[in-house]
């Protein structure tokens, strides 16, 4: 309840924050983009190269939104969800090209 009146009696404090929670939820997302392509063994290569790719632009998108929290509101999240969506597609490309894992027996 406090958190819902805070943004209405401080709108400005609220939009930073939402700014600042997008921008480093972006770039753990990221980061987690970038090792999965790294480790994960059961990609295939062009599956690890969009996977890493993805990544990095997560990142790179990450670090702009950390660097100009100022730049508008409207703007960071058409970025952030242009972003979003190519990670969308990438998903659904690894889907469709990766590899099954054999199951284990027991």
């Amino acid at each position: 309840m406090v958190y819902f009146g805070s943004g209405y009696f401080a709108p400005v404090f609220v939009s930073k924050l939402y700014v600042l929670i997008l921008g480093f939820g972006l770039l753990a997302m990221g980061a987690m983009r970038i090792i999965d392509g790294l480790k994960n063994s059961t990609y295939e290569r062009p599956s690890k190269l969009f996977t890493m790719g993805t990544g990095i632009i997560s990142v790179a998108v990450a670090l702009f939104v950390l660097a100009y929290p100022k730049f508008g509101f409207v703007l960071l999240l058409l970025i952030v969800s242009l972003v979003l969506l190519i990670n969308g597609i990438q998903i659904a490309f690894v889907g469709i090209a990766g590899k099954k894992i054999p199951r284990l027996r027991s």
